[in-house]
């Protein structure tokens, strides 16, 4: 079983990516999660192989910070939502770099989400925007995009996700997965 972390401000998107994936729902309404939440989905690749995940989904309020610590402890990677409808999105990144790199193991993995693409006309945020923060604090990434709202990317980015935790466990014979 792979911990995967969600992280991002509130109202970016995370719950609402979840449950897109598991439940092929969205909302729209915002919600902000108290602490962490977790559920596990089992994802079968194409090549037969389950890889079990298990997903966080990590308040994004300042109050739930010092609270959220706890839960990144062992995660095998991070995702930072952003919301590409909102340019201050951008200045926390490197902020939760910086926190999970501190709280978390040293071979963790991050991918970048941008959330909200099916708000074209407000869009404000590219890849392009997100590669020179990512570069000047030495972390390496993936960057994706997703609709929460009408599912756009998101079976997508968690067949990457499990694709890349079960090459990165292939690679490392150090690996340390969940029991």
């Amino acid at each position: 079983m792979f911990k995967v972390v969600f992280v991002g401000d509130l109202g970016y998107g995370k719950s609402s990516i979840i449950l897109q994936y598991l439940e092929k729902t969205f909302t729209g309404e915002e919600c902000s999660s108290i602490g962490a939440d977790f559920r596990v989905k089992t994802i079968q690749l194409d090549n037969k192989k389950k890889v079990k995940l298990q997903l966080w989904d990590a308040a994004g309020q300042e109050k739930f910070r010092t609270i959220c610590i706890l839960y990144y402890r062992g995660a095998h990677l991070v995702v930072i939502v952003l919301d590409v409808t909102d340019s201050t999105s951008l200045n926390n990144l490197d902020k939760w770099v910086q926190e999970m790199k501190q709280q978390a193991r040293a071979d963790l993995q991050f991918l970048v989400v941008g959330n909200k693409i099916d708000l074209v006309d407000q869009r404000k945020i590219t890849e392009s925007d997100v590669n020179p923060i990512m570069t000047r604090i030495k972390c390496n990434y993936l960057y994706r995009e997703t609709s929460a709202k009408d599912g756009t990317g998101i079976d997508e980015l968690f067949k990457e996700i499990a694709l890349l935790l079960v090459n990165q466990k292939e690679e490392n014979s150090n690996f340390i997965g969940l029991l």
